[in-house]
């Protein structure tokens, strides 16, 4: 019975390293440009999301694998961004590139 317990230690022990060592090793990367229109972005799988301030534009996120929503909020005069479907493989980076946003269109009215 003892020997058991050991093995089944063992084994949850064992699975909760590689769920660690995954995270540690997947991630989404890239760079906005212009680098200072977005003020933070956030990377949404399921119920979960990491919230980071980009660095001059550039970005790393570490993160579990899986599908995720990348969304961008920017500063005026810049419309935030929402990218979908963002696929993070195990042991892997997904480098989105470099992402232009776009300016928001105002008309005036006299």
């Amino acid at each position: 019975m003892k020997s058991s317990w050991v093995f089944v230690f063992i084994i949850a022990a064992i699975s909760l390293l590689h769920a660690f060592k995954s995270y540690k090793s997947s991630g989404i990367k890239g760079k906005v440009t212009p680098h200072d229109a977005v003020s933070s972005i956030l990377a949404i799988h399921e119920n979960d999301s990491i919230k980071i301030v980009p660095s001059k534009g550039v970005f790393n996120i570490k993160s579990k694998p899986g599908v995720y929503k990348i969304f961008m909020a920017t500063r005026e005069p810049y419309k935030d961004s929402l990218m979908e479907a963002v696929l993070v493989s195990d042991n892997n980076t997904t480098d989105l590139g470099e992402i232009n946003i776009r300016r928001t269109s105002h008309t005036s009215v006299q």
